[in-house]
């Protein structure tokens, strides 16, 4: 005979099974295979639900254009299993573990280019920093956490063909709480950046959005001897690609020198970051050529700066010697055995090497 007890669903519970809107976790399906699966996420896609959970962990879609907000206090303190699908609900039930069983939790967002990962990253920090509020002596830690985003964007995020926002670096971030649950700090131990990105991609690309940003400052360009059209420097040019549909650079500045305060750079630190910056850009306008004369004399490729006005520059910019940082765009240093025996001998570099 059958014991138990008769319940209605919770409101919550019957927004979720709701008729034609498919499974809402993945784990209940009766037959498990690639074809039912995708049918699944196809059927909860079109209507307008993005996100499936698959157990303790989640799976979302792309849909490529703003969604209508959710209630965050909804899933406060609400187990996955209560609350409909939902990064929010991922990160309440991390939080949550974290607090009951006192031990380090790790959430792993992964993902091919387009998605998804960048905005899944700042919902999920979105929510840490609003429930650990409750917690937390003032707002100043929360506020660190959330503006490290635009930093990480602007140097690390360019686009692609496949997406105007691509994350092109992979990261560990590392959140760390006090026993009251109050975020204390964070830091990122792995950086992983594509940065070939800077002086190579596919036409229609873009370089990272740093560099575009540093152009609509007009009197900083000034200053680093910079012209503010980006047609006008050799590694920005190379893809054809200068603007964003819907995005502003300028603004996006605004909100990077704001988010550098907010995280406690010292005054000025922003300004050394935009020199290096634009000794790059500097550095991709260095035009080489061969010496025929001094190639003759030594039997291989020598190979001459034809500008050296913009190396000029570049020395300035990073406070280098002007022959120091000639020899080194046109030469490189091997090193050769151990201790005492240990010598260096420079080799000059051909003209595709040096270029």
């Amino acid at each position: 005979e059958y014991m138990g007890t008769l319940r209605s669903f919770t409101m919550a519970e019957s927004v979720m099974f709701r008729k034609g809107e498919g499974l809402f976790d993945f784990v209940l399906m009766d037959e498990v295979n690639e074809a039912a699966f995708m049918s699944n996420l196809e059927t909860r896609f079109k209507k307008g639900l993005i996100y499936t959970n698959l157990g303790e962990g989640l799976i979302s879609v792309n849909p490529f254009q703003k969604l209508p907000e959710v209630d965050i206090d909804s899933y406060v303190k609400q187990y996955m299993y209560e609350v409909p699908p939902h990064i929010y609900a991922l990160a309440d039930d991390t939080y949550r573990s974290m607090m009951m069983e006192k031990t380090n939790q790790c959430v792993i967002i992964t993902g091919e280019s387009g998605a998804g990962k960048t905005e899944a990253s700042k919902i999920f920090m979105r929510y840490i920093a609003h429930i650990s509020r409750a917690v937390s002596d003032g707002a100043g830690m929360q506020e660190r956490l959330l503006e490290s985003n635009p930093v990480l964007e602007a140097f690390g995020n360019a686009k692609t063909l496949r997406n105007d926002n691509s994350s092109r670096f992979g990261k560990y971030m590392e959140l760390q709480f006090d026993l009251a649950g109050a975020p204390v700090g964070g830091r990122i131990s792995q950086y992983l950046l594509e940065k070939s990105r800077v002086i190579t991609r596919a036409v229609n690309e873009r370089s990272y959005h740093v560099f575009y940003q540093l152009l609509t400052q007009g009197p900083l360009c000034a200053r680093l001897n910079l012209s503010t059209n980006p047609a006008d420097h050799a590694f920005l040019a190379l893809s054809q690609c200068y603007t964003l549909s819907g995005v502003n650079d300028a603004t996006e500045y605004a909100a990077v020198a704001h988010a550098v305060r907010t995280l406690g750079w010292a005054a000025g630190e922003l300004d050394s970051v935009f020199e290096i910056l634009g000794a790059i850009l500097h550095l991709g306008n260095v035009g080489f050529a061969l010496n025929e004369e001094e190639t003759r004399r030594a039997k291989t490729d020598i190979v001459e700066i034809v500008n050296p006005d913009v190396v000029v520059q570049i020395a300035a910019i990073l406070r280098s010697d002007v022959e120091t940082l000639t020899r080194a765009l046109t030469s490189r240093s091997i090193s050769t055995g151990v201790g005492r025996r240990a010598s260096q001998i420079a080799v000059h570099l051909d003209l595709k090497s040096a270029s």
